[in-house]
């Protein structure tokens, strides 16, 4: 019975050590993978986007890229409109101050350029939608891209003006300031073409905070761009579709102030965007 015991005490240490050293490299193995996988993701991830591939949207059912350029030009739409009348409000208003320089009228409107710039854009953006609704009496579509599937370029006009006015507002005080300091660097109201460059180039040069604000206006005006896709895809935890929609945001800015680095500025008469952005 000793010699029994004896033996099976032998055969249990040798099972035991077999099973601790083979647990134990199984462990080491499982261990080093798992810190692993986040980096072979990483590099699979970032070798997708070489290729354009910036995953799948599980809530639009669809490829990220695909989505995301559904929606662009709507965005697209609303930030040219928008600079656009902030363009010829800006060139009017910095005239204006130019002829009344120290008078009532130029006070009035540097004080309210401050205070455009003071001012928290989405209250602004909710203030004006609700004098729209209340006191206009619904003169312009509150919300929305249009009033129906159909086709209507006097509708869609109509739902473009608040939102892209809107954003106008907050381009406002860089592009007035920019053509009161190239009005007075030049001395007179020619060389139109510099000073739309310069304007393009301020433009360009507050292009993420444009950005930025555009995703507020659509998500308070329910424009069905980017921002409002942004902030469906948020909601819904569709991390893909926020990565692609980030990563496209900033590449495009990115982009867009390189050209305007090596195409616009040399082209600045003036030298003053630097000092009016």
């Amino acid at each position: 019975m000793v010699a029994v015991n004896g033996r099976a005490r032998f055969v249990l240490a040798s099972a035991a050590k077999t099973v601790t050293t083979a647990l134990v490299i199984t462990l080491i193995f499982f261990v080093v993978l798992k810190s692993a996988i986040p980096s072979l993701q990483y590099f699979s991830w970032l070798g997708n986007i070489l290729t354009g591939d910036l995953g799948y949207s599980q809530t639009n059912s669809g490829p990220v890229v695909t989505v995301i350029l559904e929606r662009l030009p709507v965005t697209i739409l609303l930030i040219v409109v928008s600079f656009v009348i902030a363009l010829i409000i800006g060139s009017a208003l910095a005239f204006l101050s130019s002829r009344a320089q120290g008078s009532i009228s130029g006070r009035i409107i540097a004080i309210a350029m401050l205070a455009l710039e003071s001012v928290p854009f989405f209250w602004l953006a909710l203030m004006l939608q609700m004098v729209v609704v209340i006191q206009a009496h619904g003169l312009l579509p509150y919300a929305g891209f249009a009033s129906s599937d159909n086709f209507d370029l006097s509708d869609r006009l109509s739902h473009l003006w608040l939102p892209a006015g809107t954003l106008a507002l907050f381009q406002l005080p860089a592009l007035a300031e920019f053509f009161r300091k190239s009005g007075r660097a030049s001395g007179s109201p020619a060389r139109v073409g510099g000073r739309l460059i310069g304007a393009v180039t301020t433009f360009v040069r507050i292009l993420p905070a444009i950005v930025g604000a555009a995703f507020i206006t659509e998500l308070i005006y329910a424009w069905p761009g980017e921002g409002r896709l942004f902030i469906l895809a948020a909601g819904q935890e569709d991390l893909p579709l926020l990565t692609g929609l980030l990563l496209f945001a900033a590449m495009s800015v990115l982009m867009l102030r390189f050209i305007a680095e090596l195409v616009l500025l040399p082209d600045d008469s003036f030298g003053v965007v630097n000092d009016a952005v």
